[in-house]
């Protein structure tokens, strides 16, 4: 794609009755719907302990509570408010026809494409690289995978996370890791389930204040693309 047919199309925002798309539930997400709703953050983990989760979430909240604006009826309690965030998310599934058996798969994956990307736009063509690497039966390498488990938020892993065997080590194990890494919006949901015609393989954000990414087809080009973020990171070394 070239630069001027760039398009950037950010995430929703938070704000009032908004819970934004992308955020982990123990990192981000409560402190999110506290914060959109006026509760406690405290109150809110305390709720999202004891939501009623349908059986397919194995007991895990990860990627259950659908991000999007709310209208609590007056006097709702934070229990209510993330109630309806999972309630919502399954008619979300319902509602595209996705059987059961595969809700867990699906929110999977479109939990990984909300976190690789800050571009409402590329998530399409970023779900065709996960469908052609999730067809390709090996590993996904995917950098917002093996950061799942760290405490602290970045977007660049160590070569020592690389190597170890903790199980969303993406580099280490095949296919989708054992949960949602986020909790997805509705456009990762359905670039997930349609994405794009594509033989690529390979992708690189290129700009990390646009989000701006290149996609490519061989590892050869990926270096050549990666290279553009190596001069982007010297010329912005703060960021």
């Amino acid at each position: 794609m070239a630069p001027s047919d760039y398009a950037f199309v950010p995430k929703p925002a938070p704000g009032l009755n908004t819970v934004a798309p992308g955020g982990a539930l123990t990192k981000h997400l409560a402190a999110d719907i506290a914060a959109a709703f006026g509760f406690e953050t405290a109150t809110v983990e305390a709720a999202i302990g004891g939501v009623d989760l349908p059986p397919e979430a194995g007991g895990n909240p990860e990627g259950w509570l659908a991000p999007g604006t709310y209208q609590p009826a007056e006097g709702a309690t934070a229990a209510d408010v993330v109630q309806a965030m999972v309630d919502r998310r399954v008619e979300q599934l319902e509602q595209r026809g996705i059987p059961r058996a595969q809700w867990r798969r699906v929110l999977t994956a479109a939990s990984v494409i909300e976190k690789e990307t800050y571009n409402q736009t590329e998530k399409p063509r970023v779900a065709r690289v996960l469908a052609n690497r999730l067809a390709g039966g090996g590993k996904l390498q995917m950098d917002s995978i093996i950061l799942y488990p760290v405490p602290e938020d970045r977007i660049f892993t160590t070569a020592a996370e690389r190597a170890s065997n903790q199980p969303y080590n993406s580099y280490e194990h095949n296919g989708l890791p054992p949960t949602p890494i986020s909790a997805p919006d509705e456009a990762s949901i359905d670039a997930f389930l349609s994405p794009p015609p594509g033989s690529w393989w390979f992708y690189v954000t290129i700009n990390l204040h646009t989000g701006e990414t290149l996609f490519a087809n061989t590892y050869e080009q990926h270096q050549a693309n990666a290279a553009l973020l190596y001069a982007w990171l010297e010329d912005n070394p703060t960021r």
